[in-house]
């Protein structure tokens, strides 16, 4: 398994215009991770920063582990754009995160681009684990955030084709404006990796006996210094995978 950095670990800093994606990667490659997760929410991958990226990445050895897109899934070209956007950035791998379609919608359109994807050999990774079971295609594989083991129940299965590393722990009140809802009806926040209520070592350990070879790629959304949340999640989980 190799170890990525999510731009979203750095989603607020993106936001207030404090980093681009060059920064990003700049960033990245001193934290000696083996490559990064880029999304077309934080910072635009347009023609003329493209070209710059790439050099980026040439001069730092980082590997693309995946492209994110949070566009509207319905419309094929959006879709379409975005595998595109991953193959120019050298990445194999499509995640499409965050869709408001229903699982029958995102369904439809990713069983009409079928033979675009296949053709492409590109990985698109789905949030919903049974749509990817469904599509029954080596070309579609379900993403696994390990935040949801809390958050949902979910466990690692044998479609997964990505996984975000993340923490969860339990929101104080004043804290709930920044939370997300579990399934059970408490508030969480992110946290450190390792230091929440998410079973990582294990995660990682499941995951590495059912052969998993992919990326986890670390996304830190807790409320400390995302510089120091992202270096001591990233601490963390090298020393799980170390540990196996």
């Amino acid at each position: 398994m190799k170890v990525a950095l999510s731009v979203c670990s750095l989603r607020e800093r993106f936001l207030r215009g404090e980093l681009n994606n060059v920064s990003f990667l700049k960033y990245a490659a001193s934290l000696g991770v083996e490559g990064v997760e880029l999304c077309d929410q934080y910072g635009e991958v347009g023609f003329r920063e493209l070209d710059e990226i790439r050099q980026v990445l040439a001069k730092t050895r980082l590997e693309v582990a995946c492209y994110a897109l949070t566009s509207n899934f319905e419309d094929i070209e959006i879709i379409k754009q975005g595998l595109a956007t991953a193959l120019q950035l050298g990445s194999s791998c499509l995640r499409l995160q965050g869709d408001q379609s229903s699982p029958k919608q995102v369904m439809q359109v990713v069983s009409r681009l079928l033979p675009y994807i296949e053709e492409a050999e590109v990985t698109v990774c789905l949030e919903h684990n049974g749509l990817a079971t469904a599509l029954d295609s080596p070309y579609i594989k379900s993403t696994f955030a390990m935040a949801d083991s809390v958050l949902a129940g979910e466990r690692p299965t044998s479609s997964i084709g990505h996984v975000l590393a993340s923490d969860l722990r339990l929101a104080d009140s004043h804290e709930e404006t920044h939370s997300v809802l579990g399934a059970d009806g408490r508030h969480y926040v992110g946290s450190v990796l390792g230091l929440g209520l998410v079973p990582v070592q294990d995660l990682v350990r499941t995951l590495w006996e059912q052969n998993y070879k992919g990326w986890i790629a670390v996304d830190f959304a807790g409320l400390e210094n995302p510089l120091f949340g992202i270096e001591a999640s990233l601490k963390n989980l090298r020393q799980y995978l170390r540990e196996l």
